[in-house]
């Protein structure tokens, strides 16, 4: 076997570093999506969390967080979409072609990211039976 280059070694590392953090940022994002999800359909959160199969605490303290996620500084657009679109192979509707958030190279070796909408959200439709209604 011939051993590779450091450079070689490198570039591999780089690319299962940022996969990596590109698998946990979407499993955080679908934990978070699945929170709200449960949430909103009635879910307490000793269910949540049995559901979830997570500490009541820690199901308690997300409850509470802001939706948004910040991402993190190694995922690269494209890891975070193969990444993505893996996690909901059962269910291809869901895939994307595009990251939720853009990444911007500058030349003096920093990067700055920051959110891209996706499209426009749809505001739920208030329900029926409103006390404001009677």
């Amino acid at each position: 076997m011939v051993r590779p280059i450091f450079e070689s070694t490198l570039k591999a590392y780089e690319t299962a570093k940022a996969r990596g953090a590109a698998a946990r940022s979407v499993e955080r994002n679908l934990l978070r999506q699945a929170l709200y999800d449960a949430k909103e359909a009635g879910h307490s959160i000793r269910e949540i969390a049995r559901l979830l199969d997570l500490p009541k605490s820690t199901v308690a303290r997300m409850a509470v967080l802001p939706k948004n996620p910040g991402w993190e500084p190694t995922i690269s657009a494209e890891a975070y979409i193969e990444e993505h679109n893996a996690a909901w192979a059962h269910e291809p509707e869901q895939h994307i072609s595009a990251a939720p958030f853009e990444v911007l190279e500058h030349g003096d070796a920093t990067r700055t990211i920051t959110a891209r909408a996706l499209g426009t959200a749809q505001p739920n439709q208030p329900p029926a039976n409103r006390s404001s209604d009677r």
